[in-house]
């Protein structure tokens, strides 16, 4: 009875806790700069949508290793391999636009593949933690994708990145209708999608993000495959006495994980500015926010897409408050890390009762 009574208080203290926080800045903006809205019309919706796909795409691979019983901590590495894929397969292809965006996606899907077997591999047979593989990865995929911005054939000179992939490759909603005359025409009298599309780097990355979603929650729900993956994760010595390929189920998870990245990566070089690739001190965190994002959302699909918006969210607002009153992005940051310490404490509790 005391260890119920304890558990309620610890969960009551934690929602008070961060309802206190999330308030007492939403106040001190609103208050101090007048920043009641932050979302102020559809272009913001549409930005925050753009920066949460990728985040979307990490978290759903985060979460389908989860599953699978394997902390895919590595997801930032086989995110800037996908990347360097995307941009490396696009300046040798000569197909129609259409073709040559499948290839990019499949090519980058298969890089960010099997970085993820890498880990899944050197786990199941050498034994190697996956967390260990995955950090190191991720700092040999940093100073790697450095490297390859310095390429000769890829560095595009006065900058720190490479050539931005070509325009035809895009896949920016009605990007060719918005630049024609009729576009311009056309979403000067809607100003609604004007605000929403014609002004952002609005993509088709969104809505594969959602059939993705449906595939994963499909996939585990539905198959044979599915199954023996969710068994594997609850106890490898179950699904050993069940006759299940415990180490096939894990790097094929690992695999559909990585390449989940890779998609991301891939249709964030296609879809959103600036195109292209750029040399980094640290990491841009796309990988590690949907690490935070799959813990946040239970590993649930249809839960990370919601999540990741909120966290877009955040992360836009951050930005914001920096331009408006120069206040810095590591007050949201700190925010989203008490978000994820919090949730974690009362699930953990909530496990523990």
């Amino acid at each position: 009875m005391r260890s119920l009574i304890k558990g309620h208080v610890v969960h009551i203290c934690c929602a008070i806790l961060l309802l206190c926080l999330i308030i007492s800045i939403y106040l001190f903006l609103g208050v101090k700069y007048g920043m009641w809205i932050v979302v102020r019309n559809p272009k913001d919706v549409s930005n925050i949508i753009i920066k949460g796909t990728p985040l979307i795409f990490t978290a759903l691979s985060v979460s389908f290793a989860l599953k699978c019983g394997m902390l895919n901590i590595g997801v930032e590495s086989q995110y800037i391999v996908g990347c360097i894929a995307a941009v490396l397969i696009e300046k040798y292809l000569c197909f129609p636009a259409w073709v040559d965006i499948i290839i990019i996606i499949i090519f980058s899907m298969f890089i960010s593949g099997l970085m993820g077997i890498l880990i899944g591999y050197l786990h199941c047979v050498k034994g190697i933690n996956e967390v260990l593989t995955g950090i190191m990865l991720n700092w040999i995929s940093l100073f790697f994708s450095n490297w390859f911005c310095r390429l000769k054939k890829f560095h595009k000179p006065g900058t720190i990145g490479t050539y931005p992939v070509s325009t035809k490759h895009y896949t920016i909603l009605f990007h060719n209708f918005k630049n024609s005359e009729i576009g311009r025409l056309f979403f000067s009298e809607h100003t609604i999608l004007n605000s929403f599309i014609g002004r952002t780097d609005f993509n088709i990355g969104i809505f594969i993000a959602v059939l993705c979603s449906v595939a994963f929650y499909c996939f585990f729900k539905y198959t044979t495959k599915g199954y023996e993956c969710y068994i594997t994760g609850i106890d490898t010595r179950i699904a050993k006495r069940a006759g299940m390929r415990v180490q096939w189920n894990i790097m094929f998870g690992m695999a559909v994980a990585g390449a989940l990245s890779g998609l991301g990566a891939s249709l964030y070089i296609l879809g959103q500015s600036p195109h292209a690739i750029f040399t980094l001190s640290l990491f841009e965190n796309v990988g590690l926010d949907g690490m935070a994002i799959a813990f946040l959302s239970n590993a649930s699909p249809f839960l990370v897409l919601g999540v990741s918006i909120i966290y877009s969210s955040l992360l836009y607002m951050g930005t914001f408050i920096q331009a408006t009153v120069g206040i810095p992005t590591e007050l949201v940051t700190i925010l989203l890390g008490s978000i994820v310490i919090i949730t974690e404490v009362i699930k953990r509790n909530r496990e523990e009762m």
